[in-house]
């Protein structure tokens, strides 16, 4: 298998009647236990890099961890930015592998958060990677 997006493994999810787990993870031993886990299961995975995690590895490190156990994974894994706060946090994620971001406006005010989030979901969007905001 490979890296997946999160529409990917959520769709089939969402017909199948099924959950999928969102796993935060803190360093390369969570990270490995999760995949192995999965593949024991035979179901998908979502690997989450939350500000915990990012607060001691970088997005670029981060990314080559997920995109390796990924390509190595007999079933599908997606690399998920979790709690991202700005666009460019987001590109950067995206640029390093990542398959999903998820785009944390909360703290702006309404108006532009959802202007913000239009803007990175069309920037995912166009690199092929899923969005939530």
């Amino acid at each position: 298998m490979t890296r997946a997006t999160l529409a990917e493994v959520l769709q089939p999810a969402l017909a199948g009647r099924y959950a999928v787990a969102g796993l935060v993870t803190l360093g390369w031993e969570d990270m490995r236990a999760f995949v192995a886990a999965a593949e024991a299961e035979g179901c998908p995975v979502i690997l989450q890099a939350g500000p915990s995690c990012r607060a001691h590895t970088p997005l670029p490190v981060l990314g080559a961890m997920f995109r390796h156990l990924a390509e190595a994974a007999s079933v599908p894994v997606v690399a998920h930015l979790d709690h991202g706060y700005t666009a460019q946090e987001c590109r950067e994620a995206i640029d390093s592998g990542f398959t999903s971001v998820m785009f944390d406006g909360s703290r702006l005010p309404v108006a532009q958060n959802i202007a913000e989030t239009a803007a990175i979901v069309a920037m995912a969007h166009a690199a092929g990677v899923s969005c939530e905001g």
